[in-house]
Parts: C-alpha cells; sequence; structure tokens
C-alpha cells in the first residue's frame, strides 16, 4: 500500500486476487472491512461490519475462497462494483468503484 497526498493505493496483482484494508476508530470501535478483489478481470467489492475485535484481515480473506462461506463467496462472483450497508452504529459505509475497468482502478470509501 502506497500513499501519495492522502489517497492510499493498495497494489493487487491480476485476475483471481484480493485484499481487504481494516477500519476502526480512534477509540476502538465500529472495526469494518472492505474488501477488493479482481475475478474473471472485473473489479469486485464487499463490506463487513461489526467486526468482532480478534477477526483479522489474514482469517478473512480466506472465507471468500472457501464453499463453506457461502455469503463470502457470492460476494465475489457477484463482482459487485458498489456496496452500501448500515453498520450498527448507524453509519453508512459505502463503496463505489470510480474507475472500474483498466489496469488503476479508483475506489471511493465515504464513511458517513
Amino acid at each position: 500500500m502506497t500513499d501519495q497526498d492522502g489517497a492510499l493505493t493498495p497494489t493487487i496483482g491480476g485476475s483471481g486476487t484480493s485484499s481487504i484494508l481494516r477500519f476502526i476508530t480512534e477509540q476502538g470501535k465500529e472495526a469494518f472491512f472492505i474488501t477488493l478483489g479482481i475475478y474473471n478481470y472485473k473489479p469486485w467489492v464487499d463490506v463487513i461490519t461489526g467486526l468482532a475485535n480478534n477477526v483479522t484481515c489474514i482469517s478473512t480473506l480466506p472465507e471468500y475462497y472457501n464453499s463453506v462461506h457461502t455469503k463470502r463467496c457470492y460476494s465475489y462472483k457477484a463482482q459487485y462494483t458498489s456496496q452500501s450497508i448500515l453498520n450498527i452504529d448507524h453509519r453508512t459505509i459505502s463503496v463505489q468503484y470510480r474507475v472500474h475497468e483498466g489496469h488503476n482502478l479508483e475506489l471511493d470509501i465515504v464513511i458517513g
């Protein structure tokens, strides 16, 4: 991940790869993940809210590729390019690919 002028830029490989960004407030509350990836050469995104403190990116990422976790598997195969979730604290977590074609994708994340 690189940071340039306040814009974080994750770098992932080609089709069949993904990455998770974990967010948490300074008070250590409201943890959530934004998972992004490429499947069949098209981008996808997923938002997971309501995380327990012991849930990590490393433990969660394999769930997308394990048929036991059908919700996660469906998320990447559906190839959503946007998603909006209302978390338990009534904040809306919205993500949307602004650029969803080519090699330099852009994803907007809005926490409201």
